[in-house]
């Protein structure tokens, strides 16, 4: 099987489903970066033509939560037969061409406009500092991460912080103190391709890790290290 990384979805499981079957996609693994778009229960029950799909051409898909998701439908107990919606910092082995593939899956972020009244609708879990020592296991044994949100190691500029912070006072604090523990993660960790969410440019780079931006519903193959 091949591993497939997907951007964020935002509901648009048509355009999805075209994509793949325009691409000819089977027998894969799939791993979205986030903002499916799932925040009540029916969003879930809608996922129903997406599975069927999946199950037709045999791909297995892995969702991460994105800052347009609801927390309470990612702690890994929702799952149809070809989709899992997956808690905050899964460890899951993936099927692919070499066997035993781990990927470390992180979804969550700070949603840069949360101030708003109507952010409400999408509730957020509450922000805790993680147990960094708890990830001292993983060193040396995940091939890939999938973050939702870019740790500041990555440099991402975001053109739109600058304008947030302006009505919240305190996301800039919150924002930072967040990446900078994703930061630490990614550093300890030391998987070789790492692969995030979002429409900003980065400036890092490292010869020793491969970094991978997936835009909104752009397709990317591990296989061929190149986009659909």
């Amino acid at each position: 099987m091949s591993l497939i990384v997907v951007g964020n979805l935002n509901k648009r499981y048509s355009l999805f489903i075209d994509k793949l079957y325009n691409k000819g996609i089977h027998n894969s693994t799939i791993i979205c970066t986030g903002s499916l778009g799932i925040r009540t229960e029916d969003d879930f029950k809608n996922l129903t033509d997406l599975n069927r799909y999946l199950h037709s051409v045999n791909c297995h898909l892995y969702v991460i939560r994105g800052c347009f998701d609801n927390y309470e439908y990612f702690n890994g107990t929702y799952i149809l037969e070809n989709i899992k919606l997956c808690a905050d910092f899964s460890n899951v082995t993936i099927d692919t061409e070499q066997p035993n593939k781990k990927a470390l899956l992180i979804g969550g972020g700070i949603p840069l406009d949360r101030s708003l009244p109507n952010r409400l609708y999408v509730p957020q879990p509450k922000i805790t500092a993680l147990n960094l020592s708890e990830f001292n296991y993983l060193k040396g044994t995940v091939d890939y991460i999938v973050l939702h949100q870019p740790p500041d190691l990555f440099h991402v500029e975001n053109t739109h912080l600058k304008f947030w912070t302006k009505l919240d006072k305190t996301l800039f604090d919150d924002y930072s103190w967040f990446t900078k523990q994703l930061t630490y993660i990614v550093q300890l960790v030391e998987a070789k391709t790492v692969f995030f969410s979002g429409l900003n440019n980065t400036g890092f780079s490292n010869k020793n890790l491969a970094l991978v931006q997936v835009k909104p519903l752009s397709i990317y193959d591990c296989t061929t290290r190149r986009y659909f």
